[in-house]
């Protein structure tokens, strides 16, 4: 049975909780889908480049990158941002992965700005790249947040696997900045949307289990620290990529490190869930209420 979004408010849905396991700590909370509570609507991919701008924010040895840009809406605007990076195991992928995301998004005050980086398959480069590439970008976004509309301490960052794992580690890892790059600009998000995380990527090519002290500056789940922002993360329990044991061993950390964190657990989803056909608009929904608790976009109608 599928339910009718119009007859839900926001907030209920994510006080539909499921606890995972007795282990949850104070400022952490679970949803556990399934398709039975699943929500339905729209199709987002129908017209989803509709009013994208793409801007060169960096010349590269071996070629430029480009932002997308969805501009928040006429008359929504909240001087907020998401930046978003796309999936493909630092080998593939491209910033139009999370064009649906990024339309929706912006109809409710949002700019959302969907990020080119270096991968492998075309640029013949290493992840240690695609991590210089993601602080570029937040430091492109607040050089240039008058512009944008968007104020600086109102800058959110997620992404899907790979680029998960990006968004996960962009605030927090050190080292690997861009010669040319200001690094005196900070690289605090305001909060992180994470789609299936590679939580458990390390720069050196391997996963780990989150103990490998020789990836300290090199890992999520080795660095997190007091100043970590509010979080949320969509994982399927099928996901081969990040167990749910991870993800709620994240969670425990950020919470322990005093922030919140929330987990949308989805019933047998495989790892890439987030964007087929029947997840889309749930997970889209489900980020969008969780900013909206942030206080960065206007909440569903």
């Amino acid at each position: 049975m599928k339910i009718n979004n119009s007859f839900l408010r926001p907030y209920i849905l994510l006080c539909l909780v499921t606890l995972m396991g007795s282990d949850l700590a104070l400022g952490q909370s679970t949803t556990f889908i399934t398709s039975k509570n699943l929500i339905s609507g729209e199709d987002l991919k129908k017209n989803s480049a509709r009013g994208v701008e793409k801007i060169v924010y960096k010349n590269t040895a071996q070629g430029e990158l480009k932002v997308h840009i969805f501009h928040a809406a006429p008359n929504t605007i909240q001087n907020s941002a998401l930046i978003l990076f796309h999936g493909g195991g630092f080998n593939s992928g491209s910033p139009q992965q999370f064009y649906p995301q990024a339309r929706y998004l912006a109809d409710f005050g949002i700019t959302v700005i969907c990020a080119e980086y270096r991968i492998k398959n075309k640029h013949k480069t290493t992840r240690q790249y695609s991590v210089m590439d993601a602080k570029s970008v937040m430091r492109w976004v607040y050089q240039n947040a008058d512009e944008l509309n968007i104020s600086v301490d109102r800058i959110a960052v997620g992404g899907g696997s790979a680029g998960g794992y990006l968004a996960s580690a962009v605030g927090i890892i050190e080292g690997f900045d861009d010669p040319e790059d200001d690094t005196s600009i900070p690289i605090s998000p305001a909060a992180l949307v994470l789609y299936n995380p590679g939580l458990q990527l390390s720069l050196k090519g391997r996963n780990h289990n989150g103990q490998a002290k020789d990836l300290k500056n090199e890992s999520t789940l080795l660095s997190i620290n007091d100043n970590y922002p509010p979080s949320m993360v969509l994982i399927g329990t099928e996901d081969w990529l990040t167990p749910v044991s991870k993800v709620k061993h994240f969670c425990y950390l950020v919470t322990e490190a005093g922030s919140d964190c929330k987990m949308a657990i989805y019933d047998q989803q495989e790892h890439g869930f987030f964007n087929s056909k029947r997840n889309l608009y749930d997970t889209t929904i489900r980020s969008h209420y969780f900013l909206a608790e942030q206080g960065l976009v206007l909440p569903p109608k």
